[in-house]
């Protein structure tokens, strides 16, 4: 049996925190009793138009949320209190990030455009905010810190990847890795002063952010850049797998890296290297679903959950063995794929492709070093593949 390892005192709520004194501070000693903070109706307002106003958005009312949202901006903006400068930076975030949910559903091109517009004006006018607030205070520092961080992040990996303007995608998440950064060397440099800011909620987003960075450069066809990123984001996982709790998304992701990374050496037809990277992906799963494995803590891995990046997977060594001239293995590693395809549901175009390869044999190579790597390979990796995936031998011969 294993047991998992307890969450991390570094990782609290996905939110800033702000803490006022103790109300020991101003109350004389001889009173015991408790005092209400006071209520703020201008907040609560605002706060109550803001939920009204995602609620619509989630029934595609645009006009009608659009119109809230401004209602609430409105009555917040007029207002120097720190309290509502905060609530209305986070509203601005929240209100793009659902337009930008809703840009991408929609068809309508001329919509599209319009929320395009929307969503950045909206980032802009957050990004002011943040720029005029007075970060004298620790804790209004603090918060500045994180959302500068966040809303750099947002615009990168989402705004400017959904329009495909993969440059700009690029700088936002080159701020976003560099704010990450200093943010977190203050922290472990003095870790005391900082009560509000998540280390381990920064230290993830700038995980993802240098994922999100190598995947804008394979899109812009640069892939050596794209391999180092891929790597850098593999030592952030790293270094946190063991320090706060990840998600099923954040497993998965690794998995990616380590995909793309052989991908990319088979397409430069370092073929050893690719093999490499395979197998660290592959060793990865393996040691991610055995329960005694105390690093990962027994990840919750499985066939359908990571349907896809084991789909990648498979076509990228059945394609290396047709680069390496063994068709028959290639062939038990595409229609392992297609067999992951029909029980996900996932898109066979890459598995159809490496299937038509194998039929037409389109061989790079004969070197005979290779083909007994991948023969070993094959002894070591083959049967788990084929248990994992959930197929019986004479499914796939």
């Amino acid at each position: 049996m294993f047991v998992r390892r307890a969450s991390s005192s570094l990782l609290r709520a996905n939110r800033v925190v702000f803490f006022s004194r103790s109300t020991k501070d101003v109350i004389p000693k001889q009173k015991k009793e408790k005092t209400e903070p006071d209520s703020d109706p201008i907040l609560e307002s605002a706060e109550k138009i803001f939920d009204n106003a995602k609620r619509s958005l989630q029934n595609n009312h645009i006009i009608q949320s659009k119109k809230m949202y401004e209602e609430g901006i409105d009555l917040l903006s007029k207002s120097r209190e720190p309290t509502h400068q905060t609530s209305l930076i986070r509203a601005y975030n929240s209100f793009a990030e659902t337009m930008r949910k809703i840009r991408n559903d929609s068809t309508d091109n001329q919509q599209r455009e319009y929320l395009s517009s929307q969503v950045l004006s909206i980032y802009k006018k957050a990004r002011e905010l943040l720029d005029e607030q007075d970060t004298t205070e620790q804790s209004i520092k603090e918060f500045v810190d994180f959302w500068n961080v966040q809303t750099y992040f947002n615009l990168g990996s989402f705004y400017y990847v959904d329009l495909e303007d993969y440059d700009q995608a690029q700088h936002n998440l080159a701020v976003c890795i560099n704010s990450g950064t200093d943010v977190a060397a203050d922290i472990l440099a003095d870790p005391q002063h900082f009560s509000s800011i998540d280390l381990g909620l920064i230290m993830k987003t700038n995980m993802i952010s240098r994922y999100m960075m190598a995947k804008c450069l394979l899109k812009s066809s640069l892939p050596l850049a794209a391999y180092d990123k891929f790597s850098d984001s593999i030592k952030s996982y790293n270094k946190l797998k063991n320090v706060i709790d990840l998600s099923i998304q954040d497993h998965k992701r690794n998995i990616q890296c380590m995909y793309h990374q052989g991908s990319i050496e088979l397409e430069l037809k370092n073929y050893n290297k690719a093999l490499h990277h395979f197998k660290q992906a592959l060793d990865f799963i393996v040691n991610a679903t055995e329960f005694d494995a105390p690093a990962y803590s027994a990840i919750p891995l499985d066939a359908n959950n990571i349907g896809q990046e084991l789909q990648d997977l498979l076509v990228g060594i059945c394609l290396l063995h047709i680069a390496c001239n063994d068709i028959k293995s290639a062939e038990l590693y595409a229609k392992m794929a297609l067999h992951v395809v029909k029980n996900t549901n996932r898109p066979k175009s890459d598995v159809n492709h490496a299937i038509e390869l194998c039929k037409k044999q389109e061989n790079t190579t004969n070197n005979q070093q290779q083909l007994q790597e991948l023969k070993k390979f094959n002894k070591d990796y083959l049967y788990f593949l084929m248990d994992f995936v959930g197929v019986e031998q004479h499914d796939i011969k």
